[in-house]
């Protein structure tokens, strides 16, 4: 039986099962914390990386009823698009969220797509969001506070209807803590809840800006900029830093995530200052904590890549209040698109038969990690169209076991940089060296990374840092290509995927919809 039939069944078994598990020994319903980084790799003290200060992330994953999950994908590596499918369960060729929900390309949701917060609000819980919002349209994305609705609770940034200071909202961890605070007071103490809080950092800022590259001075002290009362910024060296295998090994580098882990330590103390006021509130029994990120960290081979874990790759934490297994790692593989169908099963709700998506009949393709039916080898799908207007390459992908097959769509096209890596000292040296032939210290080939072939297959045991296309090597892939080519097209026709004839290309080489 194929991949994507054996999980289309196993899904149906989990509907049916999945809400008579949950909540079985709670007389309330269980409300929901999500927890999202922004450009978050594994730069955490619980991913083995020693050099970080992360704490309050790493007391999270220690938790009773914690999992760690070592194989965590995003359904695509850019923001609004990521967002849109954490939020909706959709994939983003799906939902309609094409790239980012910003100037000059403003891609936004279909008008029909129902999201978490729409679902939650109409089954009685109390929905709210703190920090970046960066989705739309807002009818779609609905939260009961933080959009300002009630006049003093402007509390998102990014596309919100209401006028805040980005910064202030997503980055000033005391104020988000405030918020916090201000969510939970509107409770009663049975009240369930949906809180979702998207911090900004690690998103890159201005490159070598007075607010720092990584924002890092915003509330430090320095610089002439503010103070964060609650924030005890912690700096780094580059001579400290232990470069990533992906990166080449050079000042430039080494500088850049320096800036970057400090961004990463003040994320890290907002987490736990967020967490206090759960546990002030005196609901971190009856709350599902959700800790992941929405794509990729904002160096070359990271954020808008498919191929690459740093790219695709991301941390998750879940912690479900009703078990009592002590906190462990799983090697699960688990997508962005599970995340919708967790939250709907811990609330007992059931996804509506009705749904729709581009006008077209929508389901949910992801499973449940409260389900006892998940522990099976499921794969992981993703999705990715645009990042700006400027960057187009679609792409497809399936994990599944120990490898990933990608589908780059418009093959013919040159890889698009995003500004935000397009516009870093990193790069410039890189695309310099590159364009002219010169050794770039990368261990990817500068060429090769920016004109791909239609397909890429990796042995993610063997090579995981994706170095090896191993699409031409029948021999020994060539089934595994096949299964892996035959479940991706299924599930992109389950999911209506509008770019599907481009698997048959034109005379012009170009894919249109």
């Amino acid at each position: 039986m194929e991949i994507y039939q054996r999980l289309l069944i196993i899904a149906s078994i989990c509907i049916i099962l999945c809400f008579t598990i949950t909540n079985a020994n709670s007389s309330k319903k269980m409300s929901i914390l999500f927890l999202l980084v922004d450009d978050g790799g594994f730069q955490l003290g619980l991913y083995d990386d020693n050099v970080t200060a992360t704490p309050n992330i790493d007391a999270l994953g220690r938790r009773s009823g914690a999992v760690i999950y070592d194989n965590a994908y995003t359904a695509v590596s850019s923001c609004s698009p990521s967002r849109s499918a954490i939020l909706t369960g959709l994939p983003t060729h799906q939902n309609g969220m094409y790239g980012l929900h910003q100037y000059p390309g403003n891609f936004q949701s279909n008008s029909d797509v129902l999201s978490l917060p729409n679902l939650l609000n109409k089954h009685n819980y109390t929905t709210g969001i703190i920090g970046k919002y960066h989705v739309g349209p807002v009818d779609n994305y609905n939260f009961t506070y933080g959009l300002g609705y009630h006049g003093d609770d402007c509390w998102a940034g990014a596309s919100q209807p209401c006028k805040s200071d980005y910064n202030q909202v997503s980055r000033n961890i005391t104020n988000m803590k405030n918020y916090a605070n201000e969510f939970f007071s509107k409770l009663q103490p049975s009240d369930p809840f949906f809180l979702y809080v998207g911090f900004g950092d690690t998103h890159r800022c201005h490159e070598n800006s007075t607010i720092g590259t990584f924002c890092e001075y915003f509330g430090s002290g320095k610089n002439d900029q503010g103070i964060i009362p609650d924030w005890k910024p912690k700096w780094f060296t580059k001579e400290e830093m232990i470069v990533p295998k992906f990166l080449p090994d050079n000042d430039l580098v080494r500088d850049d995530l320096a800036r970057f882990y400090t961004a990463v330590n003040r994320m890290d103390q907002g987490v736990g200052l967020i967490l206090n006021e759960l546990k002030i509130a005196g609901r971190v029994d009856d709350t599902l904590i959700i800790f992941f990120s929405d794509n990729g960290l904002p160096f070359p081979s990271g954020k808008t890549n498919l191929f690459t874990n740093q790219g695709q790759g991301e941390p998750c934490i879940v912690v479900n209040p009703l078990s009592t297994t002590p906190a462990h790692r799983s090697k699960q593989i688990v997508s962005s698109l599970d995340f919708a169908v967790t939250i709907l099963d811990a609330v007992k709700m059931r996804y509506p038969t009705h749904a729709k998506a581009g006008h077209k009949p929508a389901i949910l393709t992801g499973m449940s990690l409260l389900s006892s039916s998940f522990n099976v080898d499921k794969p992981a799908f993703a999705s990715h169209q645009f990042h700006s207007l400027y960057c187009y390459y679609p792409m497809r992908s399936i994990t599944s076991g120990n490898y990933r097959l990608v589908h780059n769509l418009n093959y013919n096209l040159e890889y698009g940089i995003l500004e935000d890596v397009y516009n870093t000292p990193t790069w410039a040296k890189l695309m310099a060296d590159g364009e002219s032939g010169k050794p770039t210290g990368w261990i990817y080939d500068y060429n090769k990374y920016m004109k791909r072939p239609e397909w890429e297959l990796y042995d993610l045991e063997a090579d995981p840092l994706s170095l090896h296309n191993q699409a031409s090597n029948t021999e020994k892939y060539g089934k595994i290509f096949s299964d892996l080519q035959n479940a991706l097209n299924e599930w992109r026709q389950v999911t209506n995927d509008p770019w599907f004839d481009c698997n048959k290309p034109t005379t012009a080489h170009i894919c249109s919809i």
